[in-house]
């Protein structure tokens, strides 16, 4: 995934509250924006078929991941779609990386 793609998905996730004096402050829904990045990271099955979303009976490739997998199977899937976009990097190796 390009952090393009990521910025969609934390996008689509995030909505604006309304704060005080009229003032709107973005604010992610973390659970959205990880199925949307689990969503956007799978590749099989096609989550974005109507047809199987029909057989599952929902709308939208998140809502069928949610459908299709048990608990433990999603949040698995979640953990292996952070280690393979990046996200369980040390940021103390990163600086030694980019120093090297």
């Amino acid at each position: 995934m390009t952090e393009d793609e990521n910025q969609e998905c934390r996008k689509a996730a995030t909505r604006k509250i309304k704060g005080k004096n009229g003032v709107y402050t973005p604010d992610i829904d973390a659970n959205d924006y990880m199925a949307r990045l689990m969503s956007a990271s799978v590749v099989y099955p096609d989550l974005k078929n109507a047809e199987l979303q029909r057989s599952y009976g929902v709308m939208g490739a998140e809502s069928l991941l949610r459908k299709m997998l048990l608990p433990g199977e999603f949040a698995s899937l979640g953990e292996q779609v952070q280690k393979l976009n990046g996200f369980n990097q040390d940021m103390n190796e990163l600086v030694d990386d980019v120093k090297n």
